[in-house]
């Protein structure tokens, strides 16, 4: 992986290394699980099991020393997509994913290497899994991928603009792009959004016209880059492939004019993708329709976490009845995580992101969370928690924003209450209908946590105050998600930004 790199300037990046050790059989990581590190077979024999379908045998590539896993998931901030088993005894080094991209920046040729890897390994499958290719042979897919090129662009950088001529046709490797046009009085709006596995530049191709419509990178893009000449063999090789292009198209042009002609839409798709949410792994909403103000989902979650509650009723609003609340989004490109120095912000298998108890409070993710959400707290065991406003002055011009609150002692759920918890977060809802002939707001609902008492009577000391980062941890330490367990309307819900906002997705 490093040869042809200054071995010297590669130890000084990875001056802070993990190494680990697995026995035969053991899993090193699985299919659809978060792990945001590289991996370098330092000693020993590894699988890679690539599922291409579910009825289908594994396909089973070795792998030895020297040899790398990992990548893709590393640089996309996406789950696992092959499950990776040890063959022998096997030493790992680990490369977290700031350093790797640290790498990748100052040496152009391990970027090569990687690059190629992924070439050999995935992506004639990648290319076959578009549903329009899928007519495309085997063997024409492996003639292809030696002659398409890997693009990455960094966050607001343009892939092409309005007006430029189509000379190519680009598929996303990973990441996020928006789709802006610019009308004849020279306003842009957003029209439309496109993530992994999503392809576009097939308009002007087709059609033989300009670009009508900008492509630029939300986060940091991987793209693969098809030329115009190529494309068009792809269209000589598979004529169907024309025919289910053409019907995209149509139903593209057919949702920009909807776009246009809708202001709700427009605002909305605007606001999902310029404010961050469409790259989050799982939002918390509310129905302001729904919602009596009873208070017990910021109750609950104060219960929940040291009687200071990480969730603020106000936040961004659309749709005049759907609001996002300030609580943590689990972004799939979590920017918070980059910079802490006791590596005590992390993300778990299913996509979560908590701080461990070694969070000094240096405030360090609260200032490089772009959505505001993320606070620095005071815990004092002989006092109510106090909140300490981190200055966000990129979110100061903002009107839905609100500044942090102070948050009393609160009711919870019932401890006793166990429900399953699945994969993705989200997915830990309403676990209870409220009784319809109940007054909205009435639970059955118990204390579970409170401030011991630290007096000089009880012969305790009383404790130091300590400052940590306090963010929504999805409840991670239960089986309920106390504010949308607590909420009895059902106004309170975690969903994937991308199904729930399909809609607002381009067609393919």
């Amino acid at each position: 992986m490093f040869m042809g790199a200054d071995s010297a300037e590669v130890c000084e990046i990875l001056r802070e290394y993990d190494a680990k050790h697995f026995e035969p059989g053991e899993f090193i990581c699985r299919q659809g699980e978060y792990d945001e590190n590289c991996n370098v077979i330092l000693d020993g024999e590894a699988s890679v099991l690539i599922m291409v379908s579910k009825s289908d045998v594994p396909r089973r590539i070795k792998l030895g020393k020297g040899e790398f896993f990992g990548e893709i998931a590393a640089m996309s901030g996406t789950p696992r997509t092959a499950d990776v088993v040890a063959d022998t005894p096997l030493d790992l080094l680990n490369i977290s994913r700031d350093r790797l991209f640290k790498i990748l920046d100052k040496f152009p040729v391990i970027k090569e290497r990687l690059d190629a890897t992924y070439r050999a390994r995935a992506l004639s499958t990648h290319l076959g899994n578009i549903p329009v290719f899928s007519g495309l042979s085997k063997e024409f897919l492996e003639e292809l991928k030696d002659k398409v090129s890997l693009l990455t662009f960094k966050k607001d950088e343009v892939v092409f603009k309005q007006g430029a001529e189509g000379d190519a046709f680009y598929l996303i490797r990973y990441g996020f792009v928006k789709v802006t046009q610019t009308d004849a009085k020279g306003a842009e709006r957003v029209i439309a959004y496109l993530n992994e596995g999503s392809y576009f530049g097939e308009i002007a191709l087709l059609g033989n016209e300009k670009r009508s419509a900008t492509v630029s990178a939300l986060n940091r893009v991987e793209i693969i880059k098809v030329a115009k000449e190529d494309f068009e063999a792809i269209l000589a090789h598979q004529p169907t492939v024309r025919s289910a292009l053409h019907k995209v198209i149509q139903k593209r042009l057919e949702r920009n004019e909807q776009v246009v002609t809708s202001t709700v839409l427009a605002q909305t798709l605007a606001a999902v993708v310029d404010e961050g949410v469409i790259q989050s792994k799982a939002v918390l909403i509310m129905d302001t329709s729904k919602c009596v103000h009873c208070d017990n989902c910021v109750k609950a979650c104060a219960d929940l976490h040291d009687g200071y509650s990480r969730l603020i009723r106000r936040g961004l609003k659309f749709n005049d009845f759907i609001m996002l609340p300030t609580s943590c989004r689990n972004c799939q490109d979590p920017v918070c995580m980059t910079k802490c120095p006791t590596g005590a912000i992390r993300r778990d298998l299913t996509g979560e992101i908590y701080h461990q108890d070694n969070c000094i409070g240096c405030g360090s993710c609260a200032r490089l969370c772009p959505h505001g959400n993320i606070s620095i707290v005071t815990l004092d065991e002989t006092a109510t928690p106090k909140v300490e406003k981190i200055p966000l002055f990129s979110r100061m011009l903002k009107p839905f924003r609100s500044k942090r609150e102070e948050s009393g002692q609160a009711i919870a759920p019932p401890a006793a209450e166990s429900r399953q918890r699945t994969a993705f977060p989200g997915e830990r809802m309403m676990v209870e209908k409220p009784d319809a002939n109940k007054f909205p707001g009435e639970r059955n609902m118990v204390a579970v946590k409170e401030t011991p008492a630290t007096t000089a009577e009880g012969g305790k000391k009383p404790k130091k105050a300590r400052r940590r980062a306090a963010k929504c941890d999805m409840c991670r330490q239960h089986d309920f998600m106390g504010c949308v367990y607590n909420c009895p309307t059902g106004a309170a819900r975690r969903v994937d930004p991308t199904e729930y906002f399909a809609e607002l997705k381009t067609v393919g």
